[in-house]
């Protein structure tokens, strides 16, 4: 699409094809789309939604995760999650970084997609469940004991 559009004798992109492909947010959004439907079965489509919108938290900001913390909050094991964070790192969706202790962690490449990242319910629910289970517990609270 990007490439298609570009004015081949200067080898650019003018500023109306920029404009008419939706500018960035469009690109990026095209982008997502061909990504999902030409890397990934139907299954695993759903996977790669599931972990894009994990990445996304209830306040519609980015998260970076570990593979693990993916794994757990999608209730699938590291083994089912990686080839599809992989897959979402060599389409320029996902960006890997290494943490300080040296383990790795994504999150998503481009801000613009949070909005494009649509949240199921299923997604709600689990964001809630999680962002409820991370609270910390204090001896004492809410037992009527101090």
């Amino acid at each position: 699409m990007l490439y298609d559009a570009r004015d081949a004798q200067r080898d650019l992109i003018t500023r109306a094809a920029y404009e008419v492909l939706g500018r960035l947010e469009g690109i990026l959004n095209y982008h997502l789309t061909e990504q999902l439907r030409t890397l990934f079965s139907t299954t695993d489509r759903d996977w790669a939604n599931q972990v894009l919108e994990d990445l996304v938290n209830l306040a519609q900001t980015t998260e970076t995760k570990s593979i693990e913390e993916i794994a757990l909050s999608l209730h699938a094991g590291v083994s089912q999650v990686a080839p599809i964070v992989e897959k979402l790192v060599s389409a320029g969706l996902l960006r890997g970084m290494e943490m300080e202790d040296g383990s790795a962690a994504y999150e998503l490449a481009h801000e613009y997609l949070i909005s494009r990242i649509s949240h199921t319910s299923d997604a709600q629910a689990r964001k809630e469940a999680n962002s409820s289970s991370r609270r910390i517990w204090r001896p004492g609270a809410g037992t009527g004991c101090s």
